[in-house]
């Protein structure tokens, strides 16, 4: 089911217009903001959210452990998943299933874990998902994202002690983020905050999915510098 079924069985009485991107509305009559750029700085576990070259929100974020270490380098974003799949990448079941047997073996047995057709183990969106409920995936790395998590007890860590992931950066405000770019850039489809909160919010224990893509992409820089 796209998101466009999914909004209409939400809130029957909205009528969406899916042939263009949405216009800002939502920012309470300030000025939209048209140069937005994203820093994660891998050596102080932060990412900032810029506009024009000045900070408007900084949050705490999980970085790669040893062995998967998060890529330095220039990147874009022109995505956002709501509710994202998260498909299991092979050395990761591997290590999974190595390290973490009896937990591996009983999500497989509850089908917390399925089987695709490929013969790839992937978990459905949800809060319980390890990638939360927003994600955006890196344009040029898209088995690398910055998402949200269902371990938010990890951000109490110090930064040195939150090299925790495979790769991805887990960010402690991606809601915030996602809010902030929905109110300086056109997407589609034409949801508001609102909208997605309920999407979110889900309908008993069913959550469902979809995809928010931006007008334009939104740069990142990910960076290793140590602060004074």
């Amino acid at each position: 089911m796209g998101l466009k079924t999914i909004l209409a069985t939400l809130i029957a009485t909205v009528s969406l217009n899916l042939t263009g991107y949405a216009q800002i509305g939502e920012n309470l009559g300030n000025e939209r903001c048209t140069d937005i750029d994203i820093v994660v700085n891998r050596a102080e576990n932060t990412l900032s959210l810029q506009c024009e070259g000045e900070e408007v929100l900084e949050s705490k974020i999980i970085t790669g452990k040893r062995n998967w270490r998060t890529p330095l380098g220039e990147y874009t974003i022109s995505r956002i998943k709501v509710n994202p799949r998260w498909t299991i990448p092979k050395r990761i079941e591997e290590e999974m299933s190595s390290n973490k047997p009896e937990t591996w073996n009983y999500r497989v047995e509850h089908e917390i874990y399925k089987l695709d057709n490929s013969g790839t183990y992937y978990q459905k969106g949800s809060p319980y998902n390890p990638l939360g409920q927003l994600a955006m995936p890196l344009d040029q790395l898209p088995g690398i994202l910055i998402h949200d998590t269902n371990n938010k007890i990890s951000f109490e860590r110090e930064a040195n002690r939150r090299y925790l992931s495979h790769g991805c950066i887990r960010t402690e405000k991606v809601r915030d983020i996602v809010y902030y770019l929905m109110d300086n850039i056109e997407y589609k489809p034409e949801i508001s905050k609102t909208y997605l909160n309920a999407i979110l919010k889900g309908n008993g224990r069913r959550y469902r999915s979809g995809t928010i893509k931006l007008a334009e992409p939104i740069d990142v820089r990910i960076i290793h510098e140590h602060n004074n």
